[in-house]
């Protein structure tokens, strides 16, 4: 939205272009003689015979038409160069910069320039409502008051004493950052008489130019400002913040490193209107002009300390399924063994919070979901679906036909239905059959999710211009991260933020409709299975018809998820400023699932970090630890299982609404051998608190199911901690844990045996909202165990001449950590001393790597193996390149 004195300026602005470049050459043509080259019919003529009137006249109209040809380039510059997205440099010559004062105004009149006042922003945007736009005031009033106080507490010679300005006192009470040590500065200023500041009008005061806003918004993207926000919106900045400015800038805000003003800019003039109480006039004293330089030089804490999990809490980061994803995608990023940040600190604790925050059990069961059904002869596919704990049903766009293994008819003939119970693990082997199924809301507990491949056009959202763009946001980071599309390419346009480190290779970024359409065009499609277009700009007709025809390919249909009001969407939504967004058609509102853009810097931050694999330490006994209860026919009290689906199997009996608790509590003893503290028990399971008479008879619960008749309890109480009789329950994970620390103390008579217990990915299946105490280094060292065992028991039956339980112990190995290439290679050679089907071994590598091995692909010495055990066999991408 432009504020009425830019419409005003942009309307003078299309005026002038208009009479200067029409109305100048139809005067000439019609008051000084026709056309130009009439004018130099006879240039001789002016050096053998006396000037007269005609031929000066004739000279001075030449030289009009030559200025007029050179205003024309001059425009015809400008206009491509605003096209193409490129900065502007500073100044010019002649005709140029009156070009592009000119032009710029008439980009911001119809709409080309993307800035917009932060008035229309600051009610709907960043989170505020508009019953937060008293509160951001007197935030920004009382940051302005904080500002003068510390002024008035400097002495004068404080800047001499430290060397910035300032001084050491100002320092004490606003933090300083790097940018008081770089460059020009300006001090966002607060509205005055109705207008605000934005870049657009900051770059056309400072720097000459308004479409050089763009250079202002890379210098502070990211930096956090003093009331605790970033710039990550180029239309919502605030007053007070601090913006860096490039070395040309010039103006009486402008200040430099020691606090002393720049000179005037070519915008001071129309900027004096605009400036608002704090402003540094002219007539102003040295000493005022280096203490507002000192405030504007000191406006940013230092990010080291920055605590990313709040941030997570207080931004509200998008639904469980894009936190899953975003955590499947970050441990394919890191590797199998380098899958989780090291010990306590920063990064453990981001990644920690993400995980509170992650549906796993809905992300896995909509991922055997989709590859559960296998592909329909008849083409049809499926459109939407509804997702809850443990059911799901899908529509199709046409009649389904008869349910696949594991699937339920429906309502009708469309639809088929499922439960989390119906589907195994052997569903995860298939491709998916929606890869561009996509959450674009939720209906009370039941998440709906689109197939945009399937919507039969491009899917648009109108309405509210914050809650479309952070649904369109979070459509881009679902689809390029959830674990139900093997190969897929994502095509961002429009977004100002950097997403491509969250993309895992998947994602592509652009800063146009017409550039990403020119990508797809000019790329080579057979490389891809699946793409989708995700727009936050609004199409033009010609681009809509270029993208209707993307969506509608029955071929290979490319998915088209934009904002904006468009024609002949296969798919409309309308969501409002609350977050409500309404299907055309459906006859139902869903809660938008919506990401943030403040939510992705400490997610980018969280992927950008190098987590290298850590050391393993040295394997520890377990305390309490019986030999006789790794033999399978051992009567134990209870069979606790964590490598793989998490499960409780005891002798008691225990209704079924306590059993979910009472797993919790045993399985959190369980992997607590040396026992845990009531007080800290409870704050683990109940991390929001409870009353003591309910942890009380939930422990109580816990205790009679592991009671064997006659006997006590294998759940024990002393002196305030709890404790499992380690000698009556079996733990697979313990017995693997021996076998890792001295087989001849495990019970068991080889490493091979431990493997038996390994029944799939360690702890994988975690109920929601629960089992937060489960810390990332403890799966790390789950999956390092099962490897290295594997890897062991391998070694042990090959040198033994006993190939067949060699390949046993790896693929036991395979189940818990079906991305671990070191299994994989061992594997390979094997079937190669064998002679058996090394392609099929290989073909089976690639397609197990592509679904959940790195993005990057496999590591260079697989390939290596590859090439030289088949050396004429293409080596396929688990992923697209990034």
């Amino acid at each position: 939205m432009t504020t009425p004195a830019q419409r005003m300026r942009g309307l003078a602005a299309l005026v002038a272009l208009a009479v200067l470049i029409a109305g100048v050459p139809w005067a000439l043509w019609t008051y000084a003689g026709g056309a130009p080259w009439d004018a130099v019919a006879e240039p001789g003529d002016w050096l053998s015979s006396e000037l007269d009137d005609s031929a000066i006249v004739s000279i001075l109209t030449l030289v009009m038409w030559a200025a007029w040809a050179y205003f024309v380039v001059c425009v015809a510059v400008e206009v491509v160069r605003a096209r193409q997205d490129r900065p502007a440099p500073s100044g010019g010559v002649g005709a140029q910069p009156l070009a592009r004062r000119l032009v710029a105004s008439v980009l911001l009149l119809i709409g080309t320039a993307t800035i917009s006042a932060p008035a229309a922003t600051a009610a709907t945007g960043g989170g505020a409502g508009p019953g937060d736009v008293p509160a951001v005031q007197q935030s920004v009033q009382a940051a302005f008051d904080k500002i003068d106080a510390a002024q008035q507490r400097v002495p004068a010679n404080a800047q001499a004493a430290t060397g910035v300005p300032g001084g050491s006192a100002l320092a004490q009470e606003l933090p300083t950052g790097a940018q008081a040590q770089t460059g020009l500065a300006y001090y966002v200023q607060p509205p005055h008489a109705g207008n605000y500041d934005c870049l657009w009008d900051i770059a056309d005061r400072t720097l000459g130019d308004p479409l050089r806003w763009r250079e202002i918004y890379q210098l502070n993207k990211g930096v956090l400002q003093e009331d605790g926000n970033r710039l990550i919106d180029p239309d919502l900045i605030y007053p007070g913040w601090q913006m860096r400015l490039p070395d040309d800038a010039r103006g009486p805000n402008v200040i430099r490193p020691d606090g002393q003003p720049v000179g005037p800019s070519q915008g001071d003039d129309k900027g004096a209107a605009h400036q608002g109480p704090g402003t540094q006039q002219q007539g102003d004293t040295g000493a005022d002009v280096a203490s507002e330089g000192a405030t504007s030089a000191t406006s940013t804490r230092p990010t080291g300390g920055e605590n990313h999990s709040t941030l997570y809490a207080q931004l509200g980061l998008g639904g469980g399924l894009i936190a899953a994803g975003l955590l499947w995608g970050l441990r394919r990023q890191r590797g199998w063994n380098g899958g989780d940040p090291p010990g306590r600190g920063a990064p453990f604790d981001e990644e920690h919070s993400l995980q509170l925050r992650a549906d796993r059990p809905s992300a896995l069961f909509a991922d055997r979901a989709m590859r559960s059904m296998g592909t329909h002869e008849s083409g049809v596919r499926p459109s939407v679906a509804r997702l809850g704990a443990d059911r799901m049903s899908v529509r199709f766009d046409g009649v389904a036909g008869p349910p696949a293994k594991g699937w339920l008819p429906g309502a009708d003939a469309y639809e088929w239905t499922t439960t989390a119970d119906a589907l195994t693990r052997e569903h995860l082997e298939g491709p998916s059959a929606a890869p561009q199924l996509a959450c674009i809301g939720v209906d009370g507990g039941e998440q709906v999710l689109v197939n945009l491949a399937a919507a039969g056009g491009v899917v648009a959202v109108s309405g509210d211009r914050r809650v479309a763009t952070e649904m369109a946001r979070s459509i881009v980071i679902d689809l390029a991260t959830h674990a139900w599309a093997d190969v897929i390419e994502v095509i961002a346009v429009g977004f100002h933020e950097d997403l491509l480190p969250l993309g895992g290779g998947r994602l592509r970024q652009f800063s146009t409709l017409d550039d990403a359409i020119s990508h797809v065009r000019g790329s080579v499609q057979h490389r891809l299975s699946e793409r989708v277009i995700v727009s936050a700009d609004e199409p033009s007709r010609t681009q809509l018809a270029i993208l209707t025809g993307f969506a509608t390919d029955r071929q290979n249909p490319i998915g088209v998820f934009c904002c904006g009001e468009v024609e002949r969407a296969g798919l409309r939504l309308s969501a409002n400023a609350d977050g409500v967004v309404v299907p055309a058609g459906w006859g139902m509102a869903l809660n938008a699932q919506r990401l943030p853009a403040a939510s992705i810097p400490p997610l980018v931050a969280l992927y950008g970090q190098e987590i290298a694999p850590v050391e393993s330490e040295s394997p520890q006994a377990v305390p309490g630890y019986d030999p006789w209860v790794a033999d399978p026919g051992a009567g134990v009290v209870a069979d606790i299982q964590v490598l793989g689906d998490l499960r409780v199997d005891a002798v008691g009996e225990i209704d079924d609404e306590r059993l979910p608790l009472s797993t919790e509590i045993v399985v959190c003893l369980a992997l607590h051998p040396e026992g845990v503290h009531q007080r800290v028990l409870e704050g683990m399971l109940w991390p929001r608190g409870a009353s003591d008479d309910v942890v009380s008879a939930a422990l109580e619960t816990a205790q009679t199911w592991l009671t064997a008749p006659g006997g006590a309890s294998a759940v024990t109480g002393t002196d305030g901690r709890w404790f499992l009789d380690l000698s009556r329950v079996r733990v697979d994970w313990h017995v693997l844990t021996m076998c890792n620390v001295d087989l001849a103390r495990s019970g068991l008579a080889s490493a091979a045996d431990g493997l038996r217990y390994v029944t799939g990915a360690p702890l994988a299946e975690l109920p929601a909202e629960r089992y937060a105490w489960v810390r990332p280094e403890l799966t790390r060292r789950m999956r390092e165990t099962v490897v290295s065992i594997a890897e062991t028991a391998a070694v042990s039956a090959s040198d033994h001449g006993r190939p067949r339980e060699a390949v046993d112990a790896l693929r036991a190995g395979l189940r818990g950590v079906p991305d671990a290439e070191v299994l994989w290679r061992r594997m390979l050679r094997l079937a190669a001393a064998a002679d058996t089907d090394v392609a099929g071994l290989v073909d089976e590598m690639f397609a197990t790597l592509g679904r959940c091995g790195s993005p990057r692909g496999p590591e260079g010495s697989t390939l290596a193996l590859v090439d030289d055990l088949l050396p004429n066999r293409p080596r396929p991408g688990a992923e697209l390149s990034a």
